[in-house]
């Protein structure tokens, strides 16, 4: 869990025995991190954790973080490692695999603009082993992923690509992002606020799918692109099918906070889950249902989760077959908790079976 600007340690948690346990290693606090990415970066086969920083809106900077994990739980910060770029007001970070070596590289994504003239841009970084990271060039847009960011391989050449979403931008594919021809396809041209993005395959066998959240017709709605692709040398994204979903009349006062896309029941269809908050004020909870499950491929039927012990917004995850929710609100305490569905849907109602209260 990120407490951002509050003075409280970052945790992680550590999946054992069916559930979550704290780690070691706290995070100091006072870092403004507004993401992490976790994956081998240093090339010992265990889990490190890349975390990025805001810019105190703006007027001032933070050091994106790169720790170096033990494989027991335990992160040791790495110093000039050369992703650090103290001047971004940096938001999502993510893993990717830019030139087919096998290691992986870093993006990370900013929003909003600086008080200063000092560098503020949506970055790539190239994994060089021993000497570190270093900054590249790309075709990104200044701001792209500033909202949602996701790494699959569009073409299927071997090298992670990026689809990418802003606050008032479209949808943009950025593809060969390494090499010195970078080209860009809009997904979804029209300019709208893009609350969430996920992408991942619907069902077991076939390729990455595209899930966005976005308002249309004045009600929270899903776009689902299946089988998102760029076909070599077509010039533009490609999808074997497509359909929107509206939650309708009912949820017109909300809006989606965050979705994950993932098997919960193992069947080898993706269920989804959206948390929703109120469109007039975004940290109370969509008071019709603050977070729905949405069974896949056609998330035509929905299950509205119990609120458990959450007040305010939550923050959704799908991970080893449950569905996950984060949140806190300033003066209570954080709170992580799990919903499981049992095999063979329908369940009468998700039941939630753990809850990790944070420090």
């Amino acid at each position: 869990g990120l407490s951002r600007r509050y003075p409280i340690a970052d945790r992680v948690f550590l999946y054992r025995d069916g559930g979550y346990q704290p780690a070691p290693t706290a995070l100091p606090p006072g870092q403004d991190r507004h993401g992490c990415a976790a994956a081998d970066l240093v090339g010992d086969a265990c889990l490190d954790l890349f975390c990025v920083a805001g810019a105190e809106r703006g007027a001032g900077g933070h050091d994106n973080e790169l720790w170096e994990g033990d494989c027991r739980g335990g992160f040791t910060p790495v110093p000039g490692f050369g992703a650090e770029y103290p001047t971004g007001r940096s938001r999502l970070a993510r893993a990717l695999d830019l030139d087919g070596d096998g290691d992986r590289d870093l993006v990370a994504s900013v929003f909003g603009e600086r008080e200063d003239a000092q560098p503020n841009a949506t970055s790539l970084f190239r994994n060089d082993g021993a000497a570190g990271f270093t900054r590249i060039d790309s075709c990104l847009s200044a701001q792209a992923g500033s909202r949602c960011l996701a790494t699959p391989d569009l073409d299927g050449d071997g090298r992670d690509d990026i689809v990418a979403c802003a606050a008032r931008q479209g949808v943009d594919a950025y593809v060969e992002l390494a090499g010195d021809r970078c080209r860009t396809f809009p997904v979804f041209a029209e300019p709208r606020r893009w609350q969430a993005l996920a992408m991942a395959p619907l069902a077991s066998g076939e390729g990455d799918s595209f899930v966005g959240a976005t308002t249309l017709d004045e009600a929270p709605t899903v776009v689902v692109l299946q089988g998102l692709g760029v076909e070599p040398g077509a010039g533009a994204v490609a999808y074997r099918s497509g359909f929107r979903l509206a939650l309708g009349a009912a949820f017109a006062a909300c809006r989606v906070h965050s979705l994950a896309l993932g098997d919960l029941t193992a069947d080898g269809v993706a269920e989804l889950v959206l948390t929703l908050v109120d469109a007039a004020d975004p940290a109370a909870r969509c008071r019709r249902a603050a977070e729905l499950l949405l069974l896949g491929p056609t998330f035509r039927r929905a299950v509205a989760l119990d609120s458990g012990p959450h007040r305010g917004p939550t923050f959704a995850a799908i991970l080893n077959g449950q569905a996950l929710r984060s949140g806190a609100q300033p003066g209570s305490p954080g709170v992580v908790d799990l919903a499981s569905l049992p095999r063979g849907w329908p369940a009468a109602r998700a039941a939630i079976d753990q809850r990790v209260p944070s420090p």
